[in-house]
């Protein structure tokens, strides 16, 4: 009896880290982005919390007011319930 095995590898390959950021800056970024909400960045995902005082309603972001994660690689993002 012959029994055949075949393996696949596959390579996940992080988007690029902008320049203005290092390696070391991926899990050490965080503040406020509301009215009783913080964010936090951790390995290419904002998380989004609700600190359970406030409305919970994020401040409007533009292109001319950008989000503070926006030079940050990101590729899920995560809300908290009560973000609005």
């Amino acid at each position: 009896m012959v029994v055949i095995m075949a393996f696949a590898v596959i390579i996940i390959t992080p988007p690029a880290i902008s320049d203005n950021k290092n390696a070391t800056d991926l899990d050490q970024d965080m503040g406020t982005c509301g009215d009783g909400l913080i964010w936090d960045y951790s390995w290419y995902t904002i998380y989004i919390y609700y600190t359970g005082t406030g409305t919970g309603k994020m401040y409007d972001y533009s292109p001319e007011n950008p989000a503070p994660w926006n030079d940050l690689p990101v590729l899920m993002v995560s809300f908290d319930t009560n973000v609005k």
